[in-house]
């Protein structure tokens, strides 16, 4: 088993370091939320404009950064979509009709990509707050 000593500062204290994490945690989410809403893919916009915060875990050191677009899941991993009603999917570009028993697509890891881009500018921001409490 092992054991530390160690001597607490008195200045520590003082020092509220959850309002720090707090505050960094919402820096971070802008970070976060503006790199995935560039990146997501878009048509219509739609699912960009659904990347939203959910701020009730700040308390508890958590900002969840969800969608409620329903193809959100689908665009950021991947999966498979089949026709529920009709044996074939139909869909339509500009100028043509398409028809397919199933469709595939392909994960284009928006969220996952815009943490990996953030990653050093979050450690950053955690830093600098923590500092600016010291």
């Amino acid at each position: 088993m092992l054991s530390f000593k160690y001597k607490i500062d008195a200045r520590l204290d003082d020092i509220d370091i959850n309002e720090a994490i707090q505050k960094s945690l919402l820096q971070s989410w802008y970070l976060v939320s503006t790199s995935a809403k560039k990146n997501a893919p878009y048509r219509t916009w739609n699912l960009r404009r659904s990347i939203n915060p959910d701020f009730t875990e700040v308390r508890h050191r958590k900002v969840i950064v969800w969608s409620n677009a329903k193809y959100a899941r689908i665009q950021e991993l991947w999966g498979r979509i089949t026709p529920k009603r009709s044996s074939y999917l139909t869909w339509r570009s500009k100028w043509r009709w398409y028809r397919a028993k199933e469709v595939n697509i392909k994960g284009k890891f928006y969220m996952l990509n815009a943490l990996k881009e953030n990653k050093n500018r979050i450690y950053n921001t955690f830093l600098k707050n923590i500092k600016n409490e010291l």
